[in-house]
């Protein structure tokens, strides 16, 4: 290379070493030292190149000093100093803006203006990161449609002429480089909502890794694992169990070289290990939401065949991802991969039966144990609750599907077994988000327990045995007891209830009256005062509901379908009670 000398090249490649080497073992107190030094020394080699080009310009000489400008930005951007690292990357971008295409520095170029992108994206400059990251591509397609000579390393304008590349390792790292800008667009895209966009290129990106065998298998594994969650949320239930298959497969060559994470536990666990468990719970957590998705979606088209509503074709899990306009296609499968044990683990269509319905259950089950191996109560409070209540789901989607009433009730039972222990075991001080959650299903299990009940009392005929009565009346009791704690938990610390409510808990705080209000008129009872009184305070919280949404217009909103009830009660509910107390009803 004109100009360089064998120090020079020798003077590079320390450079090199120190940044992609040595600087690994650099010590805490000064965490850049190897990269300061790299920096001299790219300095140097910078300053004798442009007094060159003063001297005698060349198409070399000027991509070496591009070059140079590249490593230079790049060092000043890892040693978080972005303001310099962005006017160097800035300056390389328009050295090098006559030889887009020259194969001596297409892979710099690529690298240049990802690097420009990741910048601006830290900036929260998303469009602009777009902008940069959109030219690297089609810097790409314009080399690989119009170029036939290979494409260089982004070291080689350093190293001396008898050292090529293979043919093949230099294309590969033109590929390598292209699928860093499809990644990185796939982010961007995310950040913009075009969430399409971004699981197509997240998709090629997972596709284009496993091709070249250049991944690292968590990253990979769980990188895939979450694009599933993607095309749960559209009801692609065959290309996201076929992600969540992919990621696992994966993700077993890393429990066959480490079995240790399987076995291990305790606060003694490797920092590694660690991780492998935290990923492996990650991806089983993946599964698990992809399980409930399944069946909520399942149990509501149950439900629309029981009424008679035409629901369309059942024969597959869900509607295909529209391509859309743009030129990203999503690559089928991930053919490289024998995945038949991973995807017969559940099934990719809705099911239609019991037996169906508690496989998938099943298999939920072992997810939810999986992620708990990591995500334990002590150190992991808010994820633990998390997929406690995603347990809970599981057996209330189940129920849906269990044409027996006692034994659909027993599944509402196990919810609750599920959620009581932890409200005893979490501070509502430092946890009250959670807690009122956690008061509020608790609330609702024990009303659609209270519903079964009496519908199997309506099933039985006759009347109800003294302990029926007793049974359904405690239900309705604990149901009330946990909508009132979910109602005390919105006091402020001084114990006063607040006059207007945020917006996300307009709708719980009156559906939560309004479940009160219809659970106080199912109390069974011969007595009539205590009907009467009853039925008073049905009316009562009837009345919080027409009140707060009169005071507050913009909550009529928020229940549409409750309010109108609500208003007829507390119209009427004294008319009956004056009815009951003349003896007319």
């Amino acid at each position: 290379m004109l100009n360089f000398t064998e120090e020079d090249f020798a003077v590079y490649e320390e450079a090199r070493k120190l940044t992609e080497e040595t600087s690994k073992t650099d010590p805490e107190n000064e965490p850049f030292k190897s990269k300061y030094s790299a920096r001299e020394l790219l300095q140097n080699l910078k300053n004798k190149i442009e007094n060159a080009i003063e001297d005698h310009s060349s198409e070399d000489l000027v991509l070496q000093s591009a070059c140079l400008c590249y490593h230079l930005g790049l060092n000043y951007a890892e040693t978080e100093e972005v303001s310099s690292g962005e006017e160097y990357l800035g300056r390389c971008n328009q050295k090098f803006r006559d030889h887009r295409t020259n194969p001596k520095c297409v892979v710099a170029v690529i690298s240049t203006l990802n690097q420009l992108g990741i910048l601006w994206t830290r900036r929260s400059e998303t469009q602009k990161s777009l902008e940069f990251l959109k030219e690297a591509e089609t810097v790409y397609n314009d080399f690989t449609a119009n170029v036939d000579e290979v494409p260089w390393g982004v070291h080689e304008l350093f190293q001396p002429g008898d050292h090529p590349k293979s043919d093949h390792d230099r294309k590969a790292e033109l590929e390598n480089v292209h699928t860093l800008t499809l990644y990185y667009l796939a982010q961007v895209y995310g950040k913009l909502d075009e969430s399409l966009k971004s699981a197509k290129l997240c998709h090629i990106t997972l596709k284009r890794q496993l091709a070249s065998r250049q991944y690292d298998p968590i990253d990979w594994a769980l990188n895939c694992a979450t694009l599933s969650q993607y095309f749960v949320q559209t009801d692609d239930y065959s290309r996201a169990r076929h992600c969540l298959a992919s990621a696992s497969c994966i993700f077993q060559e890393v429990l066959e070289k480490h079995p240790e994470a399987i076995e291990t536990s305790g606060e003694e666990v490797d920092q590694d290990i660690e991780e492998i468990q935290h990923r492996r719970a990650d991806i089983s957590w993946c599964w698990l939401k992809y399980c409930i998705a399944l069946l909520i979606d399942s149990s509501d088209e149950s439900e629309s065949q029981l009424e008679g509503a035409d629901v369309g074709d059942n024969e597959r899990g869900g509607a295909p991802v529209e391509e859309g306009p743009d030129d990203y296609k999503i690559p089928e499968r991930f053919d490289s991969l024998e995945l038949d044990t991973w995807e017969e683990k559940v099934p990719d269509v809705k099911v239609e039966s019991f037996e169906q319905a508690r496989r998938l259950f099943i298999a939920g089950q072992q997810f939810v144990t999986e992620s708990k191996q990591y995500y334990v109560l002590d150190g992991h409070v808010s994820d633990y609750i998390e997929i406690v209540k995603d347990h809970s789901q599981l057996y209330r989607l189940l129920a849906r599907f269990e044409p027996d009433l006692e034994r659909r009730c027993k599944m509402h039972k196990r919810r609750i077994d599920l959620l009581v222990p932890i409200l005893d075991k979490i501070n509502p001080q430092f946890f009250l988000h959670i807690c009122q959650q956690l008061f509020f299903e608790v609330a609702e299990t024990y009303s659609a327990m209270v519903d079964l009940k009496l519908e199997i009392r309506h099933q039985s005929g006759g009347e109800p045995t003294p302990h029926v009565i007793k049974k359904i009346n405690t239900l309705i009791s604990k149901s009330i007891e946990y909508f009132q704690k979910f109602h005390d938990s919105l006091r402020s610390p001084q114990g006063v209830m607040p006059d207007e409510f945020e917006e996300n808990l307009v709708r719980p705080m009156l559906v939560g009256h309004f479940y009160i209000a219809r659970l106080y008129g199912k109390y069974i009872s011969a007595e009539m005062e205590a009907r009467i009184q009853w039925l008073g305070s049905s009316c009562e919280h009837y009345k919080c509901v027409v009140d707060y949404c009169k005071k507050h217009p913009s909550a009529s909103k928020a229940v549409e379908n409750e309010l109108e009830l609500c208003e007829e009660m507390v119209q009427f509910t004294p008319v009956r009670i004056d009815s009951m107390r003349r003896g007319v009803l």
